[in-house]
């Protein structure tokens, strides 16, 4: 039993210890002694417990340690000039670098989500600058003639650029959470539940996932409640 025991406690750290996020930082413009945070951007008043990670800037450079539950979207807070970005980390080892007047071109390696998250941005926001700009011009009482139609070739263009990425990154946490964001520009919960199946299981019950799923199910339940 004390041979056991001695064994048990010899095992590497390593085998017990929960998967860490380490970020390297070298953003030029931060000042020194200034707070750097990593929090929860899934929350719209984050509160300590929100927060995985802060340190000060030192030599115009910071690191950041902590644990993220799972890979996850937060916001790298610079507390001087209360300038802010979105990423979708996981628990990797990170490099950042940028500038802070430009934190929308950060560089920002070692994470395999923030690089899905990327190809996200690239593909998608286009796309959705384009659908905000043509809802503005139907509300200021645009053509509605040629926004039906500008409309419609958007609508179909979003729709096909899901379908790739859904397919082509079925094991990222980013479809799950392309999936949120572009549920409410269709009502066709069959398409929704399709797309949400080609997903690997453990992106269908993580944290986006789970949204996804409990939406999927009541408007299923509400479908036959309206019968």
């Amino acid at each position: 039993m004390k041979v056991v025991l001695f064994i048990f406690c010899c095992l590497p750290s390593v085998v017990f210890a929960q998967k860490q996020i380490l970020i390297h930082g070298k953003v030029d413009g931060v000042k020194d002694q200034s707070w750097v945070y990593l929090v929860d951007a899934n929350t719209q008043n984050p509160t300590p417990a929100d927060t995985f990670a802060r340190c000060m800037v030192k030599k115009g450079e910071f690191d950041l340690k902590g644990s993220l539950r799972e890979p996850i979207l937060v916001s790298l807070d610079f507390a001087e000039t209360k300038k802010r970005t979105v990423l979708f980390l996981d628990n990797s080892k990170i490099n950042i670098t940028g500038n802070i007047n430009e934190l929308q071109k950060l560089t920002v390696t070692g994470s395999a989500t923030q690089a899905d998250f990327h190809t996200f941005q690239q593909t998608f926001n286009p796309l959705f600058e384009e659908y905000g700009t043509l809802a503005q011009k139907a509300k200021n009482g645009g053509n509605k003639d040629s926004l039906q139609i500008e409309g419609a070739r958007n609508f179909t263009a979003i729709q096909q650029k899901i379908e790739m990425f859904v397919q082509q990154h079925a094991s990222s946490p980013v479809s799950s959470f392309l999936l949120i964001i572009t549920a409410q520009l269709s009502d066709d919960i069959d398409v929704l539940d399709k797309r949400f199946s080609k997903l690997d299981m453990p992106v269908q019950t993580n944290y986006y996932g789970k949204f996804i799923r409990t939406m999927i199910d009541d408007a299923k339940i509400g479908a036959v409640g309206s019968d």
